[in-house]
């Protein structure tokens, strides 16, 4: 069920990109790719025209060539601190994370296409209950929460609760924002919300 949901939302991610006229995926519309090495994606996000994902089980942090299908591991030497973890969002160049009931971050950068990150990941805020889906835009942080069946909304600036508000779905669920607006995709539903 987890590679189904994986993939259906690797899909989702793939087509909604597609509506975008800058996507790089222009020139090869509503295409899958299933990349060999993973056991499980739980992540996914684009930064500088490098699709980023996430392999929950084995603590990778992947770049994807979308026109090759080429894979690159990221965080060879630390791939321990990205072992369990859910959700994955970049802005501007800041990786966003969550690992149970925490909320990381650390920097990216860019040295001949090559994508370097800058360690150790950063403690962005102690949850009270463990969380899977995480946005972010401009400065805010957008985390769900399955447990309490909510958003929380955080300042990106001092980690502070700016407010939460009901999650649509039942499951545990996934998220990224488009132009100001929050799509959500539930696991359990298969629903897609915005």
């Amino acid at each position: 069920i987890t590679a189904l949901f994986s993939e259906q939302l690797h899909l989702f991610y793939l087509l909604i990109l597609n509506m975008n006229s800058k996507s790089i995926f222009k020139s090869h519309p509503f295409q899958t790719i299933r990349p060999i090495i993973t056991a499980s994606l739980d992540g996914i996000a684009f930064w500088k025209n490098h699709l980023l994902a996430i392999d929950s089980r084995n603590g990778y942090l992947l770049k994807i060539d979308p026109k090759t299908h080429n894979v690159t591991i990221i965080n060879n030497h630390h791939w321990e601190d990205f072992i369990g973890a859910k959700g994955l969002a970049v802005f501007d160049d800041t990786l966003w994370f969550i690992s149970r009931d925490l909320v990381y971050n650390c920097q990216l950068k860019l040295d001949n296409e090559q994508i370097i990150l800058v360690y150790p990941p950063q403690l962005f805020i102690k949850l009270p209950d463990p969380a899977n889906g995480i946005a972010v835009y401009q400065n805010t942080v957008y985390i769900n929460c399955l447990k309490t069946g909510s958003i929380l909304v955080y300042s990106k600036d001092n980690s502070s609760l700016i407010t939460r508000f009901y999650a649509p779905g039942v499951g545990n669920e996934n998220m990224t924002i488009q132009d100001e607006e929050i799509w959500i995709c539930d696991q359990l539903e298969q629903t897609v919300f915005c």
